[in-house]
């Protein structure tokens, strides 16, 4: 007769459930790492293609003719043939910004300049679609920055 406690005791192996929930975890983990990875390198690569971003500042204005009541008789486009004219948001009507932020992106002042959740959105009509969605995310501070705002 063998004594009970001088037998090695078995381990009791996992279920098959638990181990399949594990392999898929993993497997997702490894498939989130590669993918970010992988997006961080691509928004690197398009990063190094892009022009640097213009100081405000030092971009040219377009040459204005005023009468003695300030009032804008003439202006004349930039060296490179762009419309800059010298504004200030006091002198743009309210009623203008307000409908032009409804136009072009009701949540900005929400997000203030990134809608992650449009962007996470465009992201999966992108993997869905396979490739550029109709719609796109804010284009608003983009745009901004293009006019030189």
């Amino acid at each position: 007769m063998t004594d009970a406690a001088t037998e090695p005791q078995a381990t009791p192996r996992p279920s098959r459930p638990r181990t399949w929930l594990l392999a898929a975890f993993i497997a997702f983990a490894g498939f989130a790492a590669g993918g970010g990875a992988y997006g961080l390198v691509v928004i690197r690569d398009i990063a190094a293609t892009l022009p640097p971003t213009p100081d405000i500042a030092t971009l040219p204005v377009s040459t204005v003719v005023v009468d003695r009541g300030g009032q804008l008789l003439r202006p004349f486009t930039t060296a490179d043939g762009r419309w800059r004219l010298p504004v200030t948001l006091d002198d743009v009507d309210p009623h203008f910004i307000a409908m032009l932020i409804a136009y072009e992106d009701r949540r900005f002042r929400e997000h203030g300049g990134v809608d992650w959740s449009s962007m996470l959105r465009a992201a999966g009509q992108y993997i869905g679609a396979g490739g550029p969605p109709g719609r796109q995310a804010s284009q608003f501070t983009p745009q901004r920055l293009d006019l030189g705002c």
